[in-house]
């Protein structure tokens, strides 16, 4: 691609950009036209020319799109990571199929619930008045979750939360039969122990 004369060829070129460089996501579902853009038959292109200016354009498969950088605000990240893992913790807790997450309507009293059901924890990270409401905010802004009048859906790029959670609830359960073995194998040594 010479860049000089084939920039014009990147349609919404000036829009991707904007939206990606500020931190949010681009959705196939909700930005439906630049996400055509973008997955088009110029996609190498755009790949290519966000990786001259030094960005990484990460495709996800759930069908959206964000650049990857270095985390210069990390409180900002943790405090988003740490609304998406509660979040899911909770609704796993309910028997929720966490897979249909985009199907999920939340609202305000949700939001209120889940932070009064995990207050030490939020308290650990020293929330102040209102800090609680400016997570869900930010959340909505970098695309994770869309606002509809009084109600919150999550959108796929939530996807990066939820492969994340999985992961580590699976972590989490081998460690737990890996201990629950060890403990059984102890049992057993000592059933020897007595029976000899």
């Amino acid at each position: 691609m010479s860049f000089a004369n084939d920039l014009d060829k990147l349609d919404h070129l000036q829009e991707i950009f904007e939206k990606l460089s500020s931190g949010q996501h681009l959705d196939a579902t909700y930005d439906s036209e630049l996400w055509a853009a973008l997955q088009g038959e110029r996609k190498d292109d755009y790949a290519t020319l966000f990786r001259k200016l030094g960005m990484t354009l990460k495709i996800h498969p759930h069908n959206f799109a964000y650049f990857e950088f270095d985390d210069k605000n990390q409180k900002s990240s943790r405090r988003l990571l740490l609304l998406f893992i509660l979040l899911f913790k909770f609704k796993s807790d309910e028997g929720a199929n966490l897979l249909k997450f985009t199907d999920w309507e939340l609202d305000e009293s949700f939001f209120e619930n889940l932070k009064n059901k995990n207050t030490d924890i939020l308290d650990g990270e020293s929330l102040k008045e209102g800090e609680w409401s400016k997570i869900i905010r930010n959340a909505v802004k970098l695309g994770f979750i869309r606002k509809n009048g009084g109600n919150y859906y999550l959108l796929p790029a939530t996807w990066r939360f939820l492969d994340l959670f999985l992961e580590l609830a699976a972590k989490d359960e081998n460690e737990t039969i890996a201990l629950n073995e060890k403990e059984d194998e102890v049992d057993d040594d000592q059933d020897d122990e007595e029976d000899a």
